[in-house]
């Protein structure tokens, strides 16, 4: 989608700190698109969405650093949230080019089908609206528990880096077997 919306980056009040490591979670936001400087040229502006998990923290885990704007401290908890960013480009990859980050987590999502099927309901005046992408990413999306890898930046803040498998898509009709 190559639209250029105004929108603002959702900042998140409390920052988590946890073990690098696989997780079980529930998908349970996806925001407006925004506008962003670009990873690899900060002069280019990219349009990304962040999907937002309740991580389920094991048993063993016992403490949560917390980053807050003026207080650092620990916490016992069960579940934290914890951001992903991409970018609403989808794209699938080929030869030497991989899948955008996008087109996987749809993919992972079990919803390439569903929307191969309504992606024309998706179209502005000028092409792909990225904000009824977003809202169908929503509608399609929400409630969905997945394994996610959690990565820390060097100050210790953890996010989602990537989604690793489906558990489970309330919204996707599972296929019934014949026998």
């Amino acid at each position: 989608m190559e639209i250029d919306f105004e929108g603002s980056k959702q900042e998140y009040s409390k920052k988590y700190g946890i073990p690098q490591d696989s997780y079980k979670a529930t998908l349970v936001n996806v925001s407006e698109p925004f506008e962003t400087p670009g990873y690899e040229n900060e002069n280019i502006m990219t349009e990304k969405v962040t999907l937002e998990f309740d991580i389920e923290l094991p048993e063993d885990i016992k403490e949560v650093k917390t980053f807050e704007v003026d207080n650092q401290g620990i916490d016992v908890m069960k579940i934290v949230k914890l951001p992903m960013f991409s970018t609403t480009k989808i794209s699938k990859g080929s030869g030497k080019y991989s899948n955008s980050k996008m087109y996987d987590i749809i993919h992972i999502l079990g919803l390439d089908f569903k929307l191969k099927q309504e992606k024309e309901s998706l179209r502005g005046e000028s092409g792909y609206d990225s904000k009824k992408f977003t809202e169908w990413l929503k509608t399609n999306s929400m409630g969905c528990v997945v394994k996610v890898q959690v990565k820390n930046s060097k100050t210790g803040i953890s996010r989602v880096s990537e989604i690793n498998r489906l558990i489970d898509n309330p919204h996707v009709v599972k296929e019934e077997k014949v026998e």
